[in-house]
């Protein structure tokens, strides 16, 4: 019921107000930060757990999510069978087959004369550690769940929450000032 909100791309004047921030903060044409988080599945059924093993040697499930200056997170990407690495999530990942595709944002910038018409993500550990997400002790732990519908649903009922809190503490900052720069 709320994914429609907070979990959405996007609209032009989000991308407008995410790349005029970015700018202003020295990261000209940045679209977000991009990490990913590995939930590990304690209770994965032994048949399948080869198929969650990543780099951590345990099962686990990745969370891809890119996450905006203000840690919204507008996009989240959840739950791939395989060997769970990032460059595997990535290339089944909906946010760059739309980059592949020339579906994503069109944008046009010049880093040392090179021409660039793509927005780009930060990564590798930029977005500030999962804290918020690390909050709920049900992502905080090995998750328990048999069915990978369930942990879907829990990882995304916790990016909704987290984008409530967002919301909320946002709306409190208007409330104290009209300076967009004092952003949470």
């Amino acid at each position: 019921m709320y994914g429609q909100w907070y979990l959405c791309s996007p609209n032009l004047a989000d991308l407008y107000r995410l790349l005029h921030k970015a700018s202003h903060r020295g990261f000209p044409d940045m679209l977000g930060s991009l990490d990913y988080m590995h939930w590990e599945r304690k209770k994965c059924p032994t048949a399948w757990a080869g198929q969650f093993t990543g780099y951590k040697h345990k099962p686990t499930v990745v969370l891809e999510a890119v996450a905006s200056y203000d840690t919204w997170i507008w996009h989240a990407f959840f739950g791939v069978v395989g060997s769970n690495n990032d460059i595997n999530v990535l290339a089944r990942s909906l946010l760059f087959n739309d980059v592949v595709n020339g579906v994503s944002p069109h944008i046009q910038y010049v880093v040392s004369g090179n021409e660039y018409n793509l927005g780009y993500y930060l990564a590798d550990g930029i977005y500030p550690g999962w804290a918020t997400l690390a909050q709920w002790a049900i992502v905080r732990g090995p998750a328990r769940m048999w069915h990978k519908e369930q942990l879907y649903s829990i990882m995304m009922m916790c990016v909704i929450l987290h984008n409530m809190i967002v919301e909320d503490e946002y709306e409190d900052l208007d409330a104290e000032s009209d300076d967009e720069d004092n952003c949470p």
